[in-house]
């Protein structure tokens, strides 16, 4: 944000919260797990979706590379349809049981994509594009806090966690650059307001 808007802010503190800074590894293989939770199943066949979908339509991927040819040919069907995001999660979910994907989106994707997955082949298309917007590695300008929910079904914490280390390696010091790992029953969406809350307590000054 600070690179893309020219204005004479300057921004003293920073509080991440949850987010998939490791998309090719973290991020992908949490979404490839399996998952006893119906609604969890049913986000992350959406959330992979919709990253084929967007690929496609930005960069010519061709689905079928990627997904069974009957879910490839509805993915475009569910996202060029004015509906709902939670109708297009029904659909895309109804769809993933009807080829077998049940507990695990794995059997939605082409076996292809399946050994690009494993191999971390970033000769891939979308392999590429993923370590393209890989952030693990990025370099943080002013005091960071990240804050992440432990367990996350949608974004793991293992995101922060190796996103902080690798700020640690490099250099910076804790006062600088830390994490909190909100352990609650709560969820990606209820954490939210918490983890505005304690990240206002630390910068304050009021406990970690």
């Amino acid at each position: 944000m600070w690179a893309a808007c020219q204005t004479n802010v300057r921004f003293e503190a920073a509080a991440p919260m949850a987010g998939p800074y490791d998309l090719t590894g973290v991020t992908l293989d949490n979404l490839l797990k399996p998952t006893a939770q119906p609604a969890t199943y049913a986000a992350r066949l959406y959330l992979i979706a919709f990253i084929g979908y967007s690929a496609s339509r930005l960069f010519g991927i061709d689905l079928k590379d990627y997904f069974t040819p009957s879910f490839a040919s509805y993915i475009p069907v569910v996202f060029e349809q004015e509906l709902t995001d939670l109708a297009r999660i029904k659909k895309l979910a109804a769809k993933g049981v009807q080829v077998g994907a049940i507990g695990s989106v794995k059997k939605a994707l082409s076996g292809r994509f399946r050994r690009v997955v494993k191999d971390r082949d970033l000769s891939d298309p979308l392999m590429a594009l993923l370590d393209k917007e890989d952030l693990w590695d990025s370099v943080v300008t002013c005091r960071t806090l990240f804050v992440c929910l432990y367990p996350d079904e949608l974004v793991p914490w293992g995101n922060t966690y190796r996103t902080v280390s690798n700020l640690w390696r490099v250099g910076l010091q804790k006062e600088y650059v830390n994490y909190l790992v909100i352990r609650d029953k709560l969820n990606h969406v209820t954490a939210a307001a918490p983890s505005i809350a304690l990240a206002r307590r630390y910068f304050l000054g009021k406990g970690n």
